[in-house]
């Protein structure tokens, strides 16, 4: 065919449209499937953030029973002669002296 004909640059041309069409289509495929992905990634950090406000929540509740656990075990620990002695006034240490007094006595 004679590059210089008519028909053979109306091929040309419409080869030229057809292809086009084609990239174009294939970039509103392409647009479509990022504008997809970024919607389920918007979605998906939505989701994280929400884990992460329960996760914070949770890191309270565990150190709020943490801290109550070891407060009980902080009471648990007090003698509790001396806990008796702070009720009724008196030294422990006096407490304490009498008994070691009162062991040497009995030896």
């Amino acid at each position: 065919m004679d590059p210089n004909s008519v028909d053979y640059r109306r091929m040309i041309l419409n080869c030229l449209r057809e292809d086009v069409t084609n990239h174009r289509i294939a970039q509103e495929n392409i647009h479509d499937r990022i504008r997809q992905a970024l919607a389920r990634a918007r979605e998906n950090l939505e989701r994280i953030r929400q884990l992460n406000v329960e996760i914070q929540e949770m890191k309270v509740t565990v150190e709020n029973a943490l801290a109550e656990i070891t407060e009980q075990e902080n009471v648990e620990l007090v003698d509790p002669l001396q806990t008796q002695c702070e009720l009724q006034d008196v030294s422990y240490e006096d407490i304490i002296g009498n008994e070691s007094n009162d062991e040497i006595s009995q030896q």
